[in-house]
């Protein structure tokens, strides 16, 4: 199933994320994919690591919104080109709704323009291709009244308040990319290549997920437990041109999402879409599953949490759960319910071809992760998943800052446990009285770091007792200097 072409061109991506030349993945990694594909897939696929498809989808009104609001931005483009007068009113506020016997004429026809500004162009509303209901508004230094008809072309209406041609052209433009392409035309693919797994959130196309391995995503090393998968195949839709990843040529993902089988090919479950998601896509994916095995899935009658999706602890699993909107089954499928276990083997770091699951960020073991690592316990760390103590000026996992670290509440930092101390912080107005857990005490207590204890003694309000060495407020201390505890 492998050959030189599909390990060298994995290897040279591998090795262009790690950085090093020549770079030779470990022969595990290819052990356990072929392994892994060998108990189904790779029979499914016969001689081919991708299958292709064609296909011509007519977009749904929420992929137009997407692309409208995600791509081009196009409310923001707008708002940034207003002429000045107008940017004025809609970067205010005016959300006083006009009334007929309304007293400030003025402050209702600003809030009438405000309206039409913020909402009458909306990427919900530019969507349809028209505005969608009547708009009113007032020039704001001539007063002049312009109405806006349910129906009107957007685009021409922006002419009333966007006098720079070059930017109305550039607006224009982008707007008419979306709305003149409402058909998604491209080749839709079903893959267990490696580079595949390996880039399934890496592209040209605007968008990442946390299995981003080129930009070290939070879960980048659940692409390795797709490469030991078993059942699961990534499905997207290639862009017309490959990317160039520094000089490495690949897919181009303009959307994706895994797709795994159940142990007898009766049940595709679909794992969540990237960027956006299509009814359409994820229709005509299932059919190429169908095409795969033979079979005909529909998704009628499987109802959530029949379907339980398990992961290794370092995979995201965004579908622990599943129900009907994204598994299928065939009429023969009657098990009450289905364990799908994405991976039985988890992350063969590349580097050594040991098993790892104890690192999600990284695509490498702890043992040959090249990034920074925690300075109590030296695991890998990143970010996202540490935090930098102050008070010693090290950079900690999060099991060692929740083991061996306090926060204090006063100088706002962590500090070393040892470091911290008990402080009596005031007395108790409710001191002696029976309570549900006993009796109440008479100091409330809180731990502060030693340096903060030490500003609270030499400022006077706080001092130590003379008999338990706790520190307490001196107004509670006795002429013998002991707390009332000792009293």
């Amino acid at each position: 199933m492998l050959n030189k072409e599909v390990i060298n061109i994995t290897n040279e991506y591998l090795g262009m994320v790690y950085g090093l030349d020549n770079f030779k993945a470990h022969e595990n990694l290819w052990k356990a994919f072929e392994t892994a594909k060998s108990e189904k897939l790779a029979e499914l696929f016969g001689d081919k690591l991708i299958i292709e498809k064609e296909v011509v989808i007519k977009k749904e009104l929420r992929d137009i919104r997407r692309e409208l609001e995600e791509e081009v931005d196009i409310t923001a483009k707008i708002l940034k080109a207003l002429d000045p007068e107008w940017k004025k009113i809609a970067d205010g506020y005016y959300p006083v709704f006009w009334r007929a016997d309304s007293d400030d004429v003025e402050m209702a026809r600003k809030s009438e323009t405000w309206q039409t500004l913020r909402y009458a162009f909306q990427a919900d509303s530019l969507s349809h291709g028209e505005i969608q209901r009547d708009y009113i508004a007032y020039h704001p230094t001539t007063g002049k009244k312009i109405k806006i008809q349910k129906g009107s072309k957007p685009m021409r209406v922006l002419k009333n308040f966007i006098s720079d041609a070059k930017a109305l052209d550039e607006i224009q433009t982008a707007y008419s990319r979306v709305m003149n392409t409402k058909t998604i035309k491209g080749v839709l693919c079903l893959s267990i290549h490696p580079l595949d797994y390996l880039t399934v959130s890496v592209n040209k196309s605007n968008w990442s997920s946390c299995y981003n391995t080129l930009d070290a995503g939070a879960w980048c090393a659940s692409t390795l437990s797709l490469i030991s998968s078993p059942n699961t195949m990534v499905a997207y839709l290639k862009a017309d041109k490959d990317a160039d990843y520094n000089g490495i040529e690949w897919n181009n993902k303009r959307w994706r999402m895994y797709v795994s089988l159940n142990h007898n090919n009766e049940l595709v479950h679909c794992g969540r879409q990237y960027p956006y998601s299509s009814e359409a896509l994820l229709a005509e994916t299932v059919i190429m599953a169908g095409e795969l095995t033979g079979r005909k899935y529909s998704n009628g009658e499987c109802e959530s949490g029949r379907v339980i999706v398990e992961t290794p602890e370092n995979m995201y699993n965004d579908a622990s759960c599943s129900g009907d909107l994204t598994t299928f089954i065939t009429k023969d499928w009657e098990h009450e319910d289905e364990v799908i276990q994405i991976s039985n083997i988890g992350s063969i770091c590349p580097i050594c071809g040991d098993y790892y699951d104890d690192t999600e960020f990284s695509i490498t073991c702890n043992n040959c992760y090249r990034g920074e690592k925690c300075d109590d316990c030296g695991c890998a760390i990143n970010d996202d998943n540490s935090f930098w103590v102050e008070s010693t000026g090290v950079r900690v996992c999060e099991c060692c800052v929740d083991n061996n670290y306090t926060w204090c509440e006063r100088c706002d930092e962590y500090h070393p446990n040892d470091d911290m101390v008990e402080v009596f912080t005031e007395t108790r107005p409710d001191a002696g009285k029976k309570s549900w857990f006993g009796t109440i005490p008479n100091y409330y207590k809180e731990w502060f770091c030693e340096g903060c204890v030490d500003s609270m003694i030499d400022r006077g309000t706080h001092i130590v007792c003379e008999d338990c060495g706790t520190v307490a407020p001196v107004d509670s201390i006795d002429e013998e200097g002991r707390c009332r505890d000792c009293q």
